[in-house]
């Protein structure tokens, strides 16, 4: 795959996936946020960072469609994700390209991220959700996720100082459900199941030249 054709797909991908270029008010934010919209709140006991509550009504209206369809069709392999930031013209600038399986990793039950409706995003203390593993970092605690801490905050932010560091910009998610009518990122694979799919998100930012800022690891 060129560089060019790569732009091509990943343009196609946004278009189908978001509409438009221009940010809208679908934009789901990551974190909650203070009035000035960039302060992340903490809990006072334990700082730590929490989900919009935009971003959790989205989770739990997905949670229930994915457990009414487990039950029923099971048509829904699970949800494709995106975290990303908007540039000043408000094109999409992509962080992170993720996936949440609608069974667990053997295959024969039903997964436990959904059943708590935190899905890849919680951010309760040890549930290893990107809010919660961002919160350790951030305290010290955890090495795993300087990259987003740097990315989201700057270089050595912490929890260390008096007030909370604030975000370098707004981070959104898009959550997207992963079915036979799902947008898949390459026309020529239709029946691309979700993992697959992943990878080849993945292949195309990298060769589109976003690797350098994707914060995915471990080969993905």
């Amino acid at each position: 795959m060129s560089p060019d054709r790569a732009k091509q797909l990943i343009h196609s991908w946004w278009n189908q996936t978001f509409c438009s270029d221009i940010p809208t008010l679908k934009d789901i934010p990551l974190l909650k946020v203070m009035s000035d919209g960039i302060t992340p709140i903490t809990s006072p006991n334990d700082q730590r960072l929490l989900c919009s509550d935009q971003l959790i009504a989205k989770i739990t209206q997905v949670s229930q469609r994915i457990q009414t369809d487990w039950n029923a069709d099971r048509k829904i392999d699970g949800v494709a994700y995106l975290v990303y930031r908007r540039t000043g013209a408000g094109a999409i600038d992509p962080f992170y390209v993720g996936i949440a399986n609608s069974s667990n990793k053997q295959g024969n039950s039903f997964s436990s991220l959904w059943k708590f409706k935190g899905a890849r995003f919680g951010d309760a203390l040890k549930s290893n959700g990107h809010v919660d593993c961002l919160s350790r970092s951030l305290a010290g605690l955890y090495a795993g996720y300087i990259p987003w801490v740097n990315a989201f905050f700057g270089l050595g932010a912490s929890f260390k100082s008096q007030t909370p560091p604030p975000l370098l910009q707004p981070v959104f998610v898009h959550l997207e459900i992963w079915n036979a009518s799902a947008h898949r990122v390459i026309p020529e694979t239709p029946e691309a199941p979700l993992y697959v799919e992943e990878m080849h998100r993945l292949w195309a930012l990298k060769t589109a030249g976003y690797g350098s800022q994707l914060l995915n690891r471990d080969g993905n």
